[in-house]
């Protein structure tokens, strides 16, 4: 009987620890809105609060560690490297600041003379980060003296690294006809390499298999070969639509989200839409990718995990008032700060921790198919509730029930099509 009582307590327990995607571990509440980007290293979680405050917590259970107050706000992602924690500030002082990751001891502290809302990265010893004096910093990641700075046309984003060349990638926050948007710099010296007018002014450029991708604010999104800054493609989204997510390489897919509230996949070598996603609000966020899920939050409060493959939804969270604040994934939790001053954990694959507070949206796995795909003379359709398929303009070709359905598709022109099931969708494309 005793061993039956055992076993029965260790199910109960088991109970509170194992738990489906989508759910609540914990949040943890700071005093001020949190615009900064989370990220994980050795099981702890850094971001900073628009209360001005730095934080260290335990990733799994969000106990605090450690907590330093800076006197400045942070809008940016800290960046980890080596057992130190860095992170810029963004006024009212316009620091650069390195500390034990561990302890949150400070290990040093540079000043800038504008704000700061660039995240910072270390490669080779080196820290760069840019800043809205119109400089772009290389500093020593040791001990923060300034190895050099790079004067811009106008305020600096975050910058990204090439290692294997020594090349350091940036974009300005400001456009004029006669200013270049994206620059390329030797990573050692900070001397020019190569600059592109990319239209409209850049966030935060990626870099990808010997490529640099851009989105650029008020026209679309850029591939240029980052050994010279010869453009490979754009795809043209433009006014009124202004992209304020930064792009993602992952699986051969650049995905961002836009102000038309779409998150969009486009070919990393080709620059044609390979899927979409419309999640009925604008995003800001930046994608973040991990074991073939793009996690992507939107300014209706709600948190989204896609499948890579097609775009399609497998679970989505409602959290606190989303701002700029982009997701980061770590041994199956996502981690996304909110403007209710709360830092949310959530589950992604079915372990969490213990929790009290469980509101998650999880969609349960539907038989919503589309075959042959590309499809030509006929096209065969699985679809859980009523759908409605429509050509890539927005007109609607036609409705369907719930069911099976095998349409006679001879006589569709050829081209891209979107079938809506309810909240998913899939781009099929009809071939001649």
């Amino acid at each position: 009987m005793k061993k039956w009582i055992l076993l029965f307590i260790i199910f109960c327990n088991l109970g509170i620890l194992f738990s489906a995607p989508g759910e609540l571990v914990w949040r943890y509440r700071t005093n001020g809105d949190i615009e900064s980007s989370p990220v994980v290293s050795n099981n702890i979680v850094y971001f900073g609060s628009n209360d001005r405050n730095f934080y260290a917590l335990n990733a799994q259970n969000g106990n605090r560690i450690w907590s330093i107050q800076i006197g400045t706000a942070i809008l940016s992602r800290p960046f980890v490297k080596d057992g130190i924690v860095y992170y810029a500030g963004s006024g009212p002082l316009f620091i650069v600041r390195a500390h034990n990751a561990n302890s949150g001891t400070m290990i040093w502290e540079y000043e800038t003379t504008g704000n700061n809302y660039s995240s910072p990265v270390v490669s080779n010893g080196i820290l760069y980060v840019g800043s809205n004096d119109k400089y772009l910093y290389a500093l020593n990641a040791s001990n923060g003296s300034l190895k050099w700075k790079y004067l811009s046309e106008a305020e600096v984003g975050s910058p990204c690294i090439w290692e294997t060349q020594g090349l350091v990638f940036f974009g300005i926050r400001k456009h004029t006809e006669e200013m270049k948007s994206l620059y390329a710099l030797d990573a050692l010296t900070g001397r020019f390499s190569w600059s592109y007018d990319t239209r409209s002014y850049v966030y935060d450029p990626f870099f990808s298999n010997g490529n640099i991708f851009s989105a650029s604010t008020s026209y679309g999104v850029f591939a240029n070969n980052a050994t010279n800054g010869s453009l490979i493609w754009s795809s043209y989204f433009g006014y009124p639509k202004y992209i304020f997510s930064n792009p993602v390489v992952s699986d051969g897919l650049v995905i961002f989200g836009c102000d038309d509230n779409i998150v969009h996949a486009l070919d990393e070598k080709t620059g044609v839409q390979k899927w979409f996603y419309n999640t009925g609000s604008d995003i800001h966020s930046d994608p973040f990718v991990k074991d073939k899920v793009v996690y992507i939050n939107s300014l209706n409060q709600y948190l989204y995990a896609l499948d890579i493959k097609d775009g399609s939804l497998k679970w989505q969270y409602r959290v606190g008032i989303i701002n700029e604040s982009s997701p980061y994934v770590s041994n199956s939790i996502v981690y996304i700060g909110c403007s209710d001053d709360y830092l949310y954990a959530i589950e992604t694959y079915g372990y969490t921790g213990f929790t009290d507070y469980k509101s998650a949206t999880k969609l349960p796995e539907k038989d919503f198919s589309a075959s042959p795909n590309p499809f030509s003379s006929r096209l065969s359709l699985s679809l859980p509730s009523s759908a409605s398929i429509y050509s890539l303009t927005g007109q609607l070709i036609i409705k369907l029930d719930k069911g099976k359905h095998s349409l006679d598709t001879s006589k569709w022109r050829e081209g891209v099509y979107i079938v809506k099931n309810g909240d998913e969708t899939k781009r099929i494309v009809k071939v001649n």
